[in-house]
């Protein structure tokens, strides 16, 4: 909950509210205070405890006990005192605190608190003991209700009272106890029954009590009643009047407090403040429990594009779609795209429990993938889906909710490494390999400055064993561990997403070498592929970016295809299309990377403007041996040619496959067979200067 949002809230309210740290920090007080006390809150802010000076001397103690002592830990607290304002007038206040706690914390508690200016009430609860004519004269023209018990029985109820409850004053209501006890909510009534039994008991002469009661209508109101008990000479209780205030205002201004303190205000869920409050009260659980972290893929690409009020969209579709699937869970937003879920056990079968918490995990991440629909940037309303991350804990009994998290985030990463849309549940082994991933993040981050990162080429021949183009492999040679395999870090980069820098530097570089005089003087026709991926390609100014890269090196967009992976026309296939429309007429043409691997879709062919298909390498590989592979290629191919798009093979390594993509007709060949990717320079004197 944020400082600013309880200032919008209260900042009119008539009542005094006010937030403080229990070492005294003070972190928020309305302008009622100023406004009813007369000081300004400047002081208050500097020195929480100035109000100290105001309190009159007969009260005072009081209120030093209680800021001295161990009563500030206490969950609801409430004391009544005087105060001697600017204008010397003295005026009685009541002051509550509800303190929120957090299991764990190494933080001060932080107390909710209103003052109530009840100087009327205390002045009608005085001259009730003066004299029987002025207290019916004063009970009669009040607002609040007004009681006298003697017997057990009601002798006066003052016609507020009745007005209270939704009644007539003529309408008959039970006199006795018992049947005023009749009107007390069921969770309230035992509770409320007890402290005033106690307080008689007791010998106190006066209580506070606050409960609710129903009225005639069948719906309930709060009651704060201040009883003064009277005794006779030897001790004995005789009576009892009681002021009865309708606080129902105020209790649900405490609890709207209370809500937005403990509530995202985006989502309606509970936030993780509230969460870590829920999750302690587990602490004598000796229960299996199922702890789930789950972080939105991709999340950031969509406030990148589509603006972060669509972002906010998302995250309440999800909310609530948690919400709704899981009753059972316990379920916050713990920040960000970031959601929790606490469930109870599952099974007390560990085998069982194990298949039980997949298919929960799964369950969820086929939740958060459903399609809905979205405005973009121009008012056009699209059909979207998402995929999650997961990250599982399962432990048995109680165990401190950071150290919950800290297990969960590393089977997260975990999952995120795998891929998209996948879950993972916490084993020891992990924990290494998160310490490698977050290694990696680090010099991942130095190694464009350092110099570390370089582009590779890899040459594609025609039919006549001619070098018509070639595509561009970024690789990592890290000054320590040596090579780093590209499927290692290319997925962290997108994660951080690096991605976008390191793909506008291999664009920069692979234009520069187009321009070059090398390329000019004796390759001009070559044409380069570069690899682009789904979070750089749908930033919003992708395009711009791109042609402005083009523009500087003066290179011809003919000359460069870039290369789309199926991933991205799964989940936004709409806003690719129009990208892809846009770039187009600049003589940009596109490449359909890897196809056949994913989940290959003939409309993507037919409806995306795409001039050339990929096909994987995994097909080549066996298409020798395994006539199902053969069959695939066959049907790539023929599917190609009938939509008059150039082929690519790649990873062609012999010459047997050689042979059968030249009988299949296929136009391009790229593969170790010819040349494995190699340094630019390599490049440059085998297939640009002798024009291999």
């Amino acid at each position: 909950m944020q400082i600013s949002e309880l200032v919008e809230i209260f900042a009119e309210h008539t009542d005094i509210v006010f937030w403080v740290r229990t070492d005294s920090e003070m972190l928020y007080i309305n302008e009622a205070y100023e406004r009813v006390w007369g000081f300004s809150r400047k002081a208050l802010y500097q020195n929480p405890n100035s109000f100290v000076e105001l309190v009159h001397p007969e009260d005072l103690p009081e209120l030093l006990d209680y800021l001295q002592s161990d009563k500030k830990q206490t969950p609801v607290w409430s004391m009544q005192y005087r105060l001697v304002l600017n204008s010397g007038e003295i005026r009685w206040f009541e002051v509550t605190n509800k303190l929120i706690d957090v299991e764990g914390r190494n933080f001060p508690g932080i107390m909710i608190g209103t003052a109530i200016d009840i100087t009327q009430e205390k002045r009608i609860s005085d001259k009730l003991f003066a004299s029987e004519e002025k207290f019916r004269m004063i009970a009669e023209n009040t607002s609040d209700g007004l009681l006298v018990f003697e017997n057990n029985q009601v002798v006066y109820a003052s016609p507020a009272y009745f007005k209270q409850l939704g009644y007539e004053e003529q309408e008959e209501l039970g006199r006795d106890t018992a049947s005023i006890a009749d009107l007390l909510h069921p969770e309230d009534r035992d509770a409320t029954l007890h402290s005033i039994q106690q307080a008689i008991s007791r010998g106190d002469e006066e209580l506070v009590y606050r409960f609710r009661a129903q009225s005639k209508q069948g719906d309930y109101i709060w009651r704060e009643d201040h009883a003064k008990f009277v005794y006779d000479d030897n001790g004995n209780y005789v009576r009892a009047y009681v002021v009865a205030r309708d606080v129902t205002d105020h209790v649900l201004t405490e609890q709207k407090i209370y809500d937005l303190a403990m509530s995202d205000r985006l989502t309606g869920l509970c936030n993780w403040f509230k969460f870590t409050q829920d999750y302690a009260m587990t602490k004598d659980d000796g229960g299996d429990k199922v702890f789930i972290l789950l972080d939105l893929d991709g999340f950031r690409l969509i406030n990148d594009t589509h603006g972060h009020h669509q972002g906010d969209v998302i995250l309440k579709f999800i909310g609530s779609r948690l919400k709704k699937a899981f009753p059972d869970a316990k379920i916050a937003r713990y920040g960000g795209d970031e959601f929790v879920l606490l469930f109870n056990s599952i099974t007390d079968n560990q085998k069982q429990m194990n298949l039980g918490v997949e298919f929960l995990a799964q369950s969820i991440l086929s939740e958060v993938a459903r399609p809905f629909r979205l405005y973009d940037r121009s008012t056009i309303r699209r059909k979207y889906s998402l995929t999650a991350g997961i990250g599982v804990m399962t432990f048995k009994g109680y165990i401190p909710l950071q150290e919950v998290f800290r297990l969960a985030e590393i089977a997260l990463y975990n999952a995120k490494h795998r891929d998209k849309n996948q879950f993972a549940i916490y084993d020891e082994q992990m924990q290494q390999c998160m310490l490698q991933k977050v290694t990696m993040e680090e010099q991942l981050a130095r190694a464009l400055v350092d110099k570390e990162l370089e582009i590779y080429f890899q040459p594609q021949f025609d039919l006549q064993h001619r070098c018509v183009a070639f595509e561009c492999l970024l690789r990592w040679f890290h000054p320590q561990d040596g090579w780093i395999a590209p499927d290692q870090f290319i997925p962290i980069a997108e994660q951080m997403g690096m991605i976008v820098v390191i793909e506008r530097w291999v664009i920069q570089q692979v234009c520069g070498l187009l321009q070059s005089k090398v390329f000019k003087e004796n390759r001009a026709d070559l044409s380069a592929s570069i690899n682009i991926s789904s979070y750089h390609f749908l930033q919003e100014d992708f395009e711009s970016n791109l042609l402005a890269t083009v523009k500087e090196a003066k290179v011809d967009c003919c000359l460069i295809v870039l290369e789309l992976t199926e991933s991205l026309l799964i989940s936004q296939k709409e806003l690719v299309s129009e990208k892809m429309a846009r770039l187009k007429p600049f003589g940009f043409r596109f490449s359909l990377d890897d196809f056949g691997t994913g989940y290959s879709s003939l409309s993507y062919l037919k409806n995306l403007s795409f001039d050339q298909v990929k096909i994987d390498k995994s097909f080549i590989n066996s298409m020798s041996e395994e006539a199902k592979d053969l069959s695939v290629v066959k049907a790539i191919v023929a599917l190609a040619k009938a939509l008059e798009l150039e082929l690519v093979a790649e990873g062609v390594e012999s010459e047997a496959q050689q042979a059968i993509l030249a009988d299949l007709r296929c136009d391009l060949l790229q593969g170790y067979l010819f040349s494995k990717p190699i340094p630019k320079a390599d490049f440059i004197n085998k297939f640009v200067i002798t024009k291999g």
